[in-house]
């Protein structure tokens, strides 16, 4: 599951740099709504709030100038028309002043509404009375006239100012709310223009820090993969993410350590194989000289050894132990090499393990018996018909080499009266075959060693090539099998190796 996640990082680093950018974009445009609404608010404040009482306030004017003339057709004679027209703009000026009423918004309106609505009333009942007084007779027209001079014309004169104020007030305050909304709309566009320019900001720099985050590792892979083709495997690609390109990264690192040691690997196989050779050829132009040399030792040891001082026969006798030492040493090494480079000839049978363990009892006979050693098959080793162990598939000749160097090591360092055991038991598809002695014993540092060319245990030396063991693990190798060794100072070793089962 977390692997799943990880995996799903990069495309969510992707999406994540799109998400920012398209809710930086919402946020422009809700801001810009926001605005909007805010003008529509203003604009609409303007309209409900003072436009109405300006419209109410001037239509009341318009009546109420309308009715005084009204008043002026009734005193010229022309009552029927008079009284008409004052009763129409009554209607007109009442349905206007409750208009009025009901859009009280603004400090002040309301006293000067009131103030209007009671002196209208009082303008009324005062053409009431003037149209009862000129209906009555001629007299009472001088009476109606004087009434409308002193008390209907200055009630006409205050009803008219008051609307003129209510006109003023809301002209006024119509245009301080112009002003606010004009305010509203200048901060509108720069707070819009700032907060585009912001969000613009926060995307570049997000959208460049993601595309980064991103190509980075993608450059040190591709500067990586430039310093592998130029041959250097030592590189690694530093892993800072857990998404895809980390994972990449990680196996890209894997893939540079393996190349490093298969490169490694090739070149050290090639250094064997060229040693290989060289030790091979060597061996080949040392054997014809050292054959002529060994010869010639021989004769003179044959012939004119009698002729010789003493001391001219030891260097004899040395020199002839030399080359044989040396032909020993060339054989194992041309051994070696034709194991190594897979040219050594095996001639596979199936072979009994007690053959091959009766053949080397009695190369080695002689020398145990000089040396008073105990060389035997371990009672442990079943030779029952009931319970014989199975036929290996082996080369006889070249097993037999190989037990017979275990036993000849095993001679060099176990002492008089010690016992060398020969064992076998089957193991699954395989035989192990073990060479078990009594001797001092093998250090732990050089048991992982000692099957390596030329090593040999320190102050134990009997004058060996320390090949040997390399050789057996070659012939052992090449049947398929496997060799180690077992040990403890001063407590012996035990030498074993695995051999197919014929089939």
């Amino acid at each position: 599951m977390l692997q799943i996640i990880f995996k799903q990082a990069l495309k969510k680093k992707i999406l994540l740099g799109y998400g920012v950018a398209f809710a930086l974009m919402g946020f422009v445009v809700a801001w810009g709504v926001i605005n909007l609404v805010s003008l529509g608010k203003a604009s609409d404040a303007i309209l409900h709030e003072n436009y109405r009482s300006i419209l109410a306030a001037h239509n009341m004017l318009n009546s109420l100038e309308r009715q005084d003339s009204a008043m002026l057709l009734t005193f010229l004679g022309d009552s029927k028309m008079g009284i008409a027209q004052f009763r129409q703009n009554d209607a007109n000026f009442l349905q206007w002043l409750e208009r009025a009423k009901g859009n009280i918004t603004i400090n002040g309106e309301s006293e000067l509404v009131h103030s209007i609505d009671t002196d209208y009333e009082s303008y009324r009942q005062l053409y009431s009375k003037i149209t009862e007084l000129k209906e009555i007779d001629t007299s009472s027209l001088t009476a109606a006239l004087k009434l409308y001079k002193n008390s209907v014309y200055p009630l006409f004169i205050q009803i008219r100012d008051t609307c003129t104020q209510l006109l003023n007030l809301n002209e006024k305050t119509m245009y301080s709310a112009s002003v606010r909304a004009e305010q509203v709309a200048d901060r509108a566009i720069w707070s819009t223009v700032f907060v585009a320019l912001s969000a613009f900001i926060i995307a570049l720099s997000f959208s460049l820090f993601i595309s980064e985050r991103i190509v980075r590792p993608v450059r040190q892979l591709i500067d990586a993969s430039r310093k592998i083709s130029s041959g250097n495997y030592e590189v690694q690609v530093p892993v800072e993410t857990i998404d895809e390109l980390g994972t990449l990264a990680g196996e890209f690192n894997i893939m540079a350590s393996q190349l490093k040691d298969y490169n490694e690997m090739t070149i050290n196989k090639e250094v064997e194989r060229m040693k290989n050779e060289f030790i091979m050829a060597v061996s080949h132009e040392l054997r014809t000289p050292l054959t002529s040399m060994g010869m010639s030792v021989d004769l003179l040891m044959e012939h004119a050894i009698d002729s010789l001082a003493e001391k001219e026969q030891e260097l004899l006798k040395v020199t002839q132990e030399e080359i044989d030492r040396m032909k020993v040493l060339v054989n194992d090494l041309l051994e070696l090499s034709k194991s190594e480079s897979g040219n050594i000839k095996m001639e596979f049978e199936s072979v009994p393990v007690n053959t091959l363990f009766q053949h080397v009892q009695a190369i080695f006979k002689g020398q145990s018996e000089i040396k008073r050693v105990t060389l035997a098959v371990c009672k442990e080793f079943l030779t029952d018909t009931d319970a014989v162990l199975p036929n290996v598939r082996a080369d006889a000749n070249k097993i037999t080499w190989v037990l017979s160097n275990l036993i000849s090591n095993a001679l060099r360092y176990v002492q008089e009266g010690g016992i060398i055991e020969l064992m076998a038991a089957r193991m699954g598809r395989n035989i192990h075959i073990s060479v078990r002695d009594n001797g001092p014993g093998i250090p732990h540092e050089y048991q992982t060693k000692i099957f390596q060319k030329f090593v040999q245990v320190k102050e134990r030396s009997t004058g060996g090539s320390g090949l040997g063991l390399a050789i057996c693990k070659e012939i052992v190798r090449a049947h398929g099998g496997t060799i180690w060794v077992e040990s403890e100072s001063g407590s012996g070793s035990t030498f074993t190796f695995t051999l197919p089962i014929y089939n």
